[in-house]
């Protein structure tokens, strides 16, 4: 394993939590940026998985030295619970976001809390891209995916989740059932994200309808987290791939979507129908629970998805997986459908995540 690495990366990023806030952009650490809601949840999944593989439980003891003006030192157990209890409670606050790209800046008020009536999170406005879809165009968000957003719900049950198991294994069961039970009343909701027209789980409730009935690949994290009953999860799967499953992983919008862009060419086509490979992870994890591994192993290959992951790496000339493909991509492989960084640390990780879950034995 990697423990020594994961720890020193999770101690960086900690001394930058403000306000149950991680950075979605760190740089020389001087400006970090904050307009991300799913950064912080997808932290507690990181430990949770950590905690799975090693039982490395002392290191939740462990106090991190936070910047000044971040806060105080805390143990990184408190600093889970920080975020946790922040997202709970809300918060409401002005942040100047700062576009590297077209070299602008922008006020904008980060919104996030849990609503009480059924424990789900909302986040953002139609001025705001605080999902990983984070891209805008004259500082107007392309896909803002405010309100409800159903990636971000099923990162917040798992993250739940993730505390409850913590403090049940310390025996402090007032804690693990307070977060428990939260989780349990954020998990039954999940029921509102249904759509029972397009046989998929809608991207988001809540906020924008155009953008809610959109078919894109966020669902896949609610699928793979148990979140929908047998039936829903396989129709849901089913939609996923008839729609976006392609050689190459996901697109981000489905082809039959009047917004749906196939070639990369600026920022307005970013998540309207490219695929990232990042997203595979998810979407194998989501095939083993709905159909089991030989059954989404043989998915995979019928799809034509190894032959052209080995092709990928081999015509790569870091031997690596790009930031993002054409969303009309065939069989075909080479350097004209390889869009953004030549390599990306989450495509590699969450490929290699999903990889591990089919043959444990192999890698």
């Amino acid at each position: 394993g990697h423990e020594l690495e994961f720890k020193s990366v999770i101690r960086t990023y900690l001394k930058f939590l403000d306000h149950g806030l991680l950075p979605n952009f760190v740089g020389d650490g001087a400006r970090p940026q904050y307009n991300r809601v799913d950064a912080s949840l997808l932290f507690i999944w990181a430990i949770g998985e950590y905690l799975k593989r090693t039982s490395d439980h002392d290191f939740l003891d462990e106090v991190i030295e936070r910047d000044p003006w971040a806060g105080e030192p805390a143990s990184v157990l408190s600093l889970i619970e920080e975020i946790i209890n922040t997202y709970e409670n809300g918060i409401n606050r002005p942040y100047l976001w700062e576009d590297a790209i077209q070299k602008g800046s922008y006020m904008r008020i980060i919104e996030i809390g849990m609503d009480p009536e059924d424990n789900l999170v909302r986040a953002g406005s139609a001025n705001t891209q605080l999902t990983w879809m984070d891209a805008q165009r004259d500082g107007v968000p392309v896909t803002s995916r405010h309100g409800k957003a159903v990636d971000i719900n099923a990162f917040w049950y798992i993250s739940l989740n993730v505390l409850a198991d913590i403090y049940s294994r310390r025996a402090d069961e007032e804690k693990s059932s307070y977060y428990r039970d939260l989780a349990l009343k954020a998990g039954s909701s999940f029921n509102k994200f249904w759509n029972e027209g397009a046989r998929c789980l809608y991207d988001t409730i809540e906020g924008d309808e155009r953008q809610a009935r959109q078919i894109r690949p966020n669902q896949i994290f609610a699928i793979a987290a148990g979140l929908l009953d047998e039936d829903r999860a396989r129709a849901a799967l089913e939609t996923v791939t008839k729609e976006l499953f392609t050689p190459y992983g996901l697109r981000t919008l489905s082809p039959g979507d009047g917004q749906y862009k196939p070639y990369h060419t600026d920022e307005y086509s970013y998540h309207q129908g490219t695929v990232w490979p990042w997203l595979t992870g998810a979407f194998i994890e989501a095939c083993i629970r709905v159909y089991g591994v030989d059954r989404a192993v043989q998915l995979l290959a019928e799809g034509h998805y190894f032959t052209t992951l080995s092709r990928v790496i081999n015509a790569n000339d870091m031997r690596s997986v790009p930031e993002i493909f054409d969303g009309e991509c065939d069989l075909a492989c080479g350097s004209w459908n390889t869009r953004g960084c030549l390599a990306q640390a989450w495509s590699v990780a969450e490929i290699l995540r999903g990889l591990e879950l089919l043959f444990p034995d192999k890698t």
